[in-house]
């Protein structure tokens, strides 16, 4: 199965989803969205929230079991099933690899360039609130996830544990201005000075909320970060470096 990619950013950032397998007639069937992915380089890597990867495999049965990506091939959904996936030591940020032999490409790059209050930022992904809304009209209808767009600002940095600390693990964060709900953790913070380039600039992965504010991880804090599974830093896959 081959997914054609376009320019369409639905392409890149992507819902992250637990599925059945379907051992009568093969493939999945879809179960339950977790959260938001978005893809780096070119070798089928991407990067979610670290949480987003522990609810993933939780209750997790190998032979019954799949994690997958959807990708849109309207009006139909692709599913590709996630063969690895790793988390970083202390912050909440987590890479996946997806079980495909095709090239994908991306149009994100991961900025390692600090940036402060005021700094004003895009962000997309897959809300849980918004994939519901047909159950409110079909009792039997499944999740629908649909990409949600919000933009707003960084409020401040923190560079300490949050409190309540709750799921966030790590010391460097960005407070934000929006809140966007779950499922929309592994979303990327995408800087609003490169909207409109051939690349876009990720400065952070948001992660939650609490009633008032959002959290995003730093890119600062995982750019140099060399998972086992990739072999090279976040940086170096995600930009295309050798």
């Amino acid at each position: 199965m081959k997914f054609e990619q376009s320019d369409k950013i639905q392409d890149y950032i992507f819902p992250l989803i637990k599925s059945k397998r379907n051992l009568i007639e093969g493939g999945y069937i879809y179960h339950e969205l977790i959260g938001t992915g978005f893809f780096i380089g070119k070798n089928g890597f991407a990067i979610t929230a670290g949480h987003v990867v522990d609810q993933l495999l939780e209750n997790h049965n190998a032979e019954t079991d799949a994690i997958t990506i959807l990708l849109q091939e309207y009006p139909n959904w692709l599913a590709f099933e996630i063969e690895k996936y790793e988390k970083h030591a202390s912050e909440d940020v987590g890479i996946i690899k997806i079980k495909s032999e095709q090239e994908w490409n991306s149009i994100l790059q991961v900025t390692d360039s600090p940036q402060n209050g005021s700094c004003e930022y895009n962000c997309y992904g897959y809300p849980h609130e918004i994939a519901k809304e047909l159950q409110l009209l079909e009792e039997n209808a499944l999740d629908k996830p649909e990409l949600i767009y919000t933009q707003g600002y960084v409020r401040r940095r923190i560079s300490r544990e949050l409190y309540p600390t709750m799921i966030y693990r790590g010391k460097q964060f960005y407070e934000l201005s929006e809140t966007v709900g779950g499922g929309n953790s592994g979303g990327p913070l995408i800087l609003k000075t490169s909207i409109g380039k051939s690349k876009l600039e990720v400065f952070g992965i948001y992660i939650g909320e609490n009633e008032k504010v959002g959290y995003g991880v730093r890119a600062e804090a995982f750019c140099d970060w060399i998972p086992d599974i990739l072999g090279k830093t976040i940086k170096n896959e995600a930009n295309n470096a050798t």
